[in-house]
């Protein structure tokens, strides 16, 4: 159920770990069933034990449909009756058809008569107290009393206490009263603790993933499906429902105030009012400041600090961390991967490498070839399957006019524009830039670890392209079928420091919008994609790509936060490409970059 696996999710329980059982189980036709904790959880004593019981099956006890009688017991020996309070039982569920129960009402006489005499009582307390001993702890216990007078434990499981949570350094020392006006008073205490928050009602038609982070919910009932949204939970507050039922077990486990047994929240508190719930008080009052003791942690500890991320925590050093960074160090090696991330990056490396040196080894007609063009790019390409022409031969080199793939053909246009200036440069102090500003942004000739790589075929490619100190990855398919036409890029890194690289990734994502894409941008980090087009806008796109890619090489090494970006825009879409080198911007423009060598 979505109870159950928010439940072992929420306390990093993997599959393997919780094997299932097939249980079955006969229905007892229950005279009188309950829920027993061996604690008295509203007084916090663990000397009483209370027997929680009404007509019937249990469900409605359990689902925290109904109030229950409460019999408090001594745990001495014998057991004595301690207290008595007798809840108005109008309905009860009796067996059924096979698997099922259903609702009855209730004989008058019998709704505000206890549902066990002392006699039983004390006969069930013996039995949960043994049941306490043989455990070692406290329990939540679930019994029935059978047609035939049999007492009979169902089930039973460790009762969640406050004073845990305390020892675990996740709850609260005890709270000082929560103070001013009150605006509901009563009910008994689920689990303890104090929260604020906006009031939620469930709105007519609606379930529990209606209700928001951080809402106090006001409702009729507590059912089992809320433990679902438990973690958006500052606060419950019920007309109904039961101390002793699976909602409030798991809310004490988690450390979410309930109070139930109200009688008239959903009529007291209006949708949206702010207030604060104290518990332990049995207080609901107006807005408030919640008072906490100096060095408890409160609320945040509930989930910041669950099993599930406790789990999460140890298992990322396992799986995030990147040591392999560097292809040419000698450490690239299987034997020193420490993480899964290591893992892909060693293999992806290797991959990328075999593959496109293939055609290094004399493999005629296999593998990857060389591209011989005026750009100052070491490009290998990888035909798939219809990417090149026939009339390439079989040699390890080729010109852009051997190349049949459409979309690649299109990016290379705009990227050998006549416009885009691939020789010039700023006044830098090169030697910064070591030998990228000498290869004109890119990587030199003779790097065979920044090279870039294009697999290819008549209507796909995917183009790696190291630009120097940044990377650019794109790929794309265009052909026929406009539905599944797209245009992926995803560009990071730089040169310049991070004000010049955010610069230029403003830059890129305006230029982009403008053409079309849907932009994401996460620090010097950008994702953009169009699709849909068809073959002549995807190839008017990539044209316009390519241009931007080639002209925005270097632009993070003279671009800075206060240049105005807008100007570069319009260069650009002006046919103005020449923005890495001199002279490109005429002196006195906004952002004309003289102290950086002119724009």
């Amino acid at each position: 159920s979505p109870r159950a696996l928010f439940y072992r999710i929420s306390y990093g329980l993997l599959d393997a770990e919780i094997p299932m059982a097939v249980l079955v189980l006969p229905m007892i036709d229950a005279v009188a069933s309950g829920v027993v904790t061996t604690v008295d959880l509203e007084n916090d004593d663990d000397s009483v034990l209370v027997i929680h019981s009404l007509w019937g099956l249990g469900v409605l006890l359990v689902g925290g449909e109904s109030a229950a009688d409460a019999i408090s017991c001594s745990k001495d020996e014998p057991p004595a009756v301690i207290r008595r309070r007798v809840a108005t039982k109008s309905v009860r569920m009796v067996a059924g058809p096979p698997g099922r129960g259903q609702l009855a009402e209730v004989a008058a006489a019998d709704r505000h008569r206890i549902s066990l005499d002392d006699h039983q009582a004390l006969a069930l307390a013996g039995l949960c107290r043994r049941a306490e001993d043989f455990w070692g702890r406290p329990l939540d216990i679930e019994w029935c009393l059978d047609r035939q007078g049999r007492m009979l434990l169902l089930q039973a499981r460790p009762l969640a206490l406050a004073a845990d949570r305390r020892d675990r350094g996740e709850g609260r020392a005890e709270e000082p009263e929560v103070s001013g006006p009150v605006l509901l008073a009563g009910g008994e205490r689920a689990a303890p603790g104090i929260g604020s928050g906006r009031v939620f009602l469930i709105p007519p038609g609606s379930g529990p993933d209606a209700v928001p982070a951080g809402a106090v919910l006001v409702c009729r009932d507590t059912p089992p499906a809320l433990v679902m949204i438990m973690d958006r939970l500052e606060a419950v507050v019920a007309d109904r429902g039961s101390v002793a039922g699976h909602f409030a077990s798991v809310a004490r486990e988690f450390g979410v105030p309930v109070l139930v047994n109200t009688g008239e929240a959903t009529s007291r508190l209006a949708h949206g009012q702010l207030v604060t719930v104290d518990v332990d008080h049995l207080k609901v009052h107006e807005e408030a400041s919640v008072p906490r003791p100096a060095g408890t942690k409160g609320k945040p500890a509930r989930f910041a600090d669950s099993p599930y991320l406790r789990k999460l925590k140890y298992i990322i050093d396992f799986i995030s961390p990147l040591a392999l960074v560097d292809p040419q160090s000698p450490s690239f090696v299987p034997e020193s991967c420490r993480s899964l991330h290591d893992l892909i990056r060693f293999t992806h490396e290797k991959a990328m490498s075999e593959m496109f040196s293939i055609g290094d080894r004399r493999s005629t007609g296999r593998g990857s070839r060389r591209l011989v063009s005026d750009l100052p790019l070491t490009v290998h390409i990888l035909d798939v399957g219809g990417g090149l022409l026939e009339s390439a031969g079989p040699g390890p080199e080729i010109s852009v006019d051997d190349i049949r793939s459409r979309p690649f053909r299109a990016l290379w246009q705009g990227l050998a524009h006549p416009d885009i200036d691939w020789a010039g440069h700023g006044h830098f102090d090169w030697k910064t830039f070591d030998t990228v500003a000498i290869a004109g942004g890119v990587a030199p000739r003779e790097s065979a670890a920044l090279a870039t790589y294009a697999v290819v075929s008549e209507d796909y490619f995917n183009l790696n392209m190291r630009f120097g100190y940044h990377f650019a990855v794109v790929d794309a398919l265009c052909g026929p079928r406009n539905a599944v036409n797209y245009i992926a890029l995803r560009f990071a890194g730089g040169g310049g420091d991070f004000s010049g690289r955010s610069a230029r990734i403003t830059f890129l994502a305006e230029v982009l919008g403008r053409l079309g894409f849907a932009v994401q941008v996460r620090g010097d980090l950008l994702d953009a994609r169009v699709s849909g087009l068809d073959v002549p806008e995807m190839e008017k796109t990539l044209d316009m790509l390519g241009r931007l890619l080639g002209a925005t090489r270097l632009l993070d090494m003279v671009l800075r936060d206060s240049d105005p970006v807008a100007g570069f825009v319009a260069d650009f879409f002006a046919g103005r490409y020449s923005f890495s080198s001199s002279g490109s911007r005429s002196a006195g423009e906004p952002g004309d970059g003289s102290d950086n060598g002119g724009l």
